[in-house]
């Protein structure tokens, strides 16, 4: 399994940083790419990116709000029906940059870093979940900015932890651009569709065909999956993972343990 991630919420003004994605098998990504390429001719697109159809500045985002509905509903159809499950994970922008200094986030351990170990977290839970009994890879958006560097770091750190602890969870990790590759179109989809769920007031009605795909529904059908797993961590869990890094950092001791980081996940509000 290869699960697609992609971020949201990378602006200074955003309130809380979001790392989500979703699970394909090989055969449910040449599905979806087959379903993606029908709907990017359809609608005339030179690719599936949201902050195309936000306005002011969205390239798209003039588009008239009953084809961006039509668009979103062929969008959601899609990755709901060939995704194992779906995944997210939110982190309090403001509160993590407070609990860990601004140089440690920018060279180390970013809110983004953290959102990625959570969402490897919530992979481990869904074996139990899902028919499917192996290691998920990973394959991470590139973006503009250096999220993908310190997730990247925290690959190996997690690699780290499994080893340790004679455990194999944890998959190979590869980096692309959006524009290259489906998947990683959508999973900047199921990012920014709960991102926006959690952080406005105003979801918007032309996006409403969306939240289907970040709504917890497990199906037993086969073709009707979806599932959506999420997990938001609240100024606690922040807490207890800032102290895990610093004294890390600090007296240069042993890695966190899975314990630890499952209880700096469970520290939560919502699961999903």
């Amino acid at each position: 399994m290869t699960c697609y991630c992609d971020d949201s919420g990378s602006h200074d003004q955003s309130k809380i940083a979001v790392v989500g994605g979703l699970v394909l098998t090989k055969d449910r990504f040449v599905s979806l790419c087959g379903q993606w390429e029908k709907i990017r001719q359809e609608f005339r697109l030179d690719k599936v990116h949201m902050q195309d159809f936000v306005r002011p500045y969205g390239k798209y985002c003039s588009m008239a709000p009953e084809m961006k509905k039509a668009l979103f509903t062929s969008v959601a159809k899609a990755i709901n029906e060939v995704k194992i499950y779906s995944v997210s994970a939110s982190i309090p922008h403001a509160e993590y940059r407070q609990i860990l200094t601004p140089a440690l986030c920018r060279e180390f351990m970013g809110a983004y870093a953290l959102g990625f170990m959570v969402v490897t977290i919530l992979n481990r839970t869904a074996v139990a979940l899902t028919e499917y009994d192996c290691k998920t890879a990973y394959l991470v958006d590139k973006g503009s900015g250096h999220h993908h560097e310190q997730i990247n770091g925290a690959h190996t750190v997690i690699l780290h932890i499994e080893k340790r602890e004679n455990e194999s969870f944890t998959g190979a990790i590869a980096f692309d651009f959006d524009d290259n590759n489906f998947a990683l179109q959508a999973a900047d989809v199921v990012a920014w569709t709960y991102h926006r769920k959690r952080e406005s007031a105003e979801f918007g009605s032309e996006f409403e065909p969306l939240l289907p795909i970040v709504e917890y529904q497990l199906k037993t059908s086969p073709t009707k999956t979806k599932l959506h797993l999420s997990l938001d961590v609240p100024l606690e869990g922040v807490e207890l993972f800032g102290s895990l890094v610093n004294r890390w950092l600090t007296n240069e001791g042993p890695l966190p343990t899975w314990q630890e980081l499952t209880d700096s996940a469970r520290k939560a509000r919502t699961i999903p």
